[in-house]
């Protein structure tokens, strides 16, 4: 999975004059190689992502050994630093509310547990959630259906909230969960409807279409834009109380 034929074969691209810039565009190089090549738990282990452009940078300069960066430690130095890290607005009111009113919460990551859980704790979210999903655990990586249903099983509802188009609301969908898409900026036409009347609305194509062009799983995966439909589409995580109390009716109304 860490050629250095691939990472060298990638740094021809690279701004020669802006080092910084150019280890960094390897880094990410290497991560959409594995994300390409379906190494996708492989491909969010971002100390071994790193440790692997260091060891072949330094074999093509003639240094005998590589400088190590412990990545996990950077995440928890920088997650103390001012304005690096920041809840979208209403997150931590909405997680309140639905925790006070007995919603298990869970978190499904592509991210690992020693880079994610800093970041939760360091914002105040993380007493919320009852199980936490990541990929060096689950051994799958969102889109893939077994990271959605290691969260599912027994332990919370098949509904998830995420704003990737295709690893959140094409993923959870396929896997056979409620997929509720979060897209900030809607247009007015969607913002008019309730968040699961707007995937059936004639702008919602191509809002999906646009957010489609700028992900690389679409080209990954295979995943045509057309697939990428969501169960509801929410602008700001203060309208997902009413879309599960919604829910919670309809359910109620169709068991009676």
């Amino acid at each position: 999975m860490c050629t250095g034929g691939g990472i060298r074969g990638s740094r021809a691209g690279c701004p020669a004059q802006d080092p910084a810039r150019a280890v960094l565009h390897l880094i990410i190089q290497e991560a959409k190689k594995r994300i390409t090549e379906g190494h996708l738990v492989e491909a969010y282990d971002w100390d071994d992502i790193v440790a692997c452009v260091a060891a072949d940078l330094a074999s093509g300069t003639g240094a005998s050994s590589a400088p190590s960066l412990d990545v996990a430690g950077l995440v928890r130095h920088y997650c103390r630093m001012p304005d690096m890290i920041a809840l979208l607005p209403g997150a931590h009111e909405v997680l309140s509310s639905l925790h006070e009113d007995g919603y298990p919460l869970g978190v499904v990551t592509n991210g690992y547990r020693r880079y994610q859980l800093p970041v939760l704790q360091a914002l105040g979210i993380d007493h919320f959630f009852d199980v936490m999903i990541t990929p060096e655990e689950a051994r799958a990586a969102k889109p893939q259906a077994r990271i959605f249903r290691a969260a599912w099983n027994g332990r919370l509802a098949p509904l998830h909230v995420g704003d990737d188009l295709i690893h959140d609301a094409w993923g959870a969908r396929a896997a056979g969960g409620y997929s509720v898409w979060l897209h900030r900026d809607l247009p007015d036409d969607l913002r008019r409807e309730h968040p699961e009347q707007r995937p059936q609305c004639d702008g919602f194509a191509s809002v999906r279409d646009k957010a489609y062009s700028g992900v690389l799983a679409g080209e990954a995966f295979g995943v045509p834009a057309g697939a990428c439909v969501p169960h509801a589409m929410i602008e700001t995580l203060g309208e997902l109380p009413g879309l599960l109390r919604r829910l919670e009716r309809h359910s109620a109304q169709a068991s009676s």
